[in-house]
């Protein structure tokens, strides 16, 4: 792989990342600057390519999707516990409705 793949694949992997964790509305690189306690404006070239990504930036992006896999653990069992008590009361399979 040629130095110039290798950024190009580094790249497309903070893209990637990016919108997952900030999401792909427009807007999205300077929320992921927010995130990363990045510069909006550098994050912003990185994203158009007229900046590199760097180890720093990577280190800062595997940082912030470990805080948002712990975000996403932490609300799984609450929200599913909602779900459970949702279809205790409700037949969402598509059945008569219950009475709550």
């Amino acid at each position: 792989m040629t130095p110039d793949q290798f950024q190009q694949l580094r790249l497309e992997r903070f893209i990637q990342a990016g919108k997952i964790l900030a999401g792909d509305e427009p807007g999205w690189p300077a929320r992921l600057a927010r995130r990363l306690d990045m510069n909006r404006g550098y994050v912003a070239s990185i994203v158009a390519g007229t900046r590199p990504v760097n180890d720093d930036t990577e280190r800062k992006l595997a940082a912030a999707i470990d805080a948002w896999w712990a975000e996403m653990h932490r609300n799984t069992m609450p929200i599913m516990r909602i779900k459970m008590e949702l279809e205790a009361y409700l037949d969402l399979d598509g059945g008569d409705d219950a009475s709550i």
